[in-house]
C-alpha cells in the first residue's frame, strides 16, 4: 500500500490530464495544418478546438482503445504509402479522358474483432479505389471504383495489419502495453 501511495504522489498530472493535453495539442496542430498557419481569430479557434475536444471524448472515451505503440509505428509507413497511392489513383482517373470505372458495392466479411472492425471501416478508404459505406456486425460494405482491381486481397492485407494495433491489453506482451 505504501508503494502505491508513493506512486500516486509522484504524479505531476491528475489522471487523464496527459490524454487531454495530447488530444488538445493534436487538434490545435490539425487546425494549424488545415488553415496553413492561420491564427486570425483566436476566440473562434479556441471554441472550435474545445468543441472538437468534447466530441472526441464523446465518440472515443479515454481508456476505451488500447493502442499498441510498436504496432502503430510499424503501421504508419503502410498507411502513408497507401494514402499516397490512393491520391495518385484518384488524380490519374480524374485526368484521363475515359475513366476506367466498374463501380460496385461489395460485402466484405471481417475476420477481426474488438475495435479492429471500426478502425478498418475508418481506414479502408486509404486504399486506392475504395470507400467504406457501412459496418454491420462483421460485414463491411465497401464502394469499389473498379472491380478489376484486387480489392479483396488488399482488404485482407489491411485487416491483417490493423489487427495488432488494438489488441486487448490482457493479451499484449508486457513491454508492448500502453499505460
Amino acid at each position: 500500500m505504501k508503494n502505491q501511495t508513493k506512486t500516486q504522489e509522484a504524479r505531476y498530472l491528475p489522471p487523464g490530464a496527459a490524454s487531454l493535453a495530447l488530444r488538445a495539442g493534436t487538434l490545435v496542430l490539425l487546425w494549424w495544418t488545415l488553415t496553413e498557419g492561420g491564427w486570425d481569430d483566436p476566440l473562434f479557434i479556441a471554441v472550435a478546438v474545445l468543441a472538437a475536444l468534447w466530441a472526441s471524448y464523446k465518440l472515443c472515451p479515454q481508456g476505451e482503445w488500447r493502442w499498441q505503440t510498436l504496432a502503430v509505428i510499424r503501421f504508419l509507413p503502410y498507411f502513408f504509402w497507401n494514402s499516397l497511392l490512393g491520391g495518385i489513383d484518384v488524380a490519374a482517373r480524374a485526368f484521363r479522358p475515359h475513366m476506367p470505372l466498374r463501380p460496385e458495392i461489395i460485402d466484405f466479411k471481417l475476420e477481426v474483432s474488438g475495435k479492429s472492425p471500426l478502425l478498418m471501416a475508418w481506414i479502408v478508404s486509404l486504399l486506392p479505389g475504395t470507400a467504406s459505406v457501412s459496418l454491420r456486425g462483421d460485414t463491411l460494405k465497401i464502394h469499389v471504383l473498379d472491380t478489376r482491381m484486387p480489392v479483396r486481397k488488399k482488404l485482407r492485407e489491411l485487416e491483417r495489419r490493423l489487427a495488432p494495433l488494438t489488441r486487448d491489453a490482457e493479451s499484449a506482451e508486457p513491454e508492448d502495453r500502453q499505460p
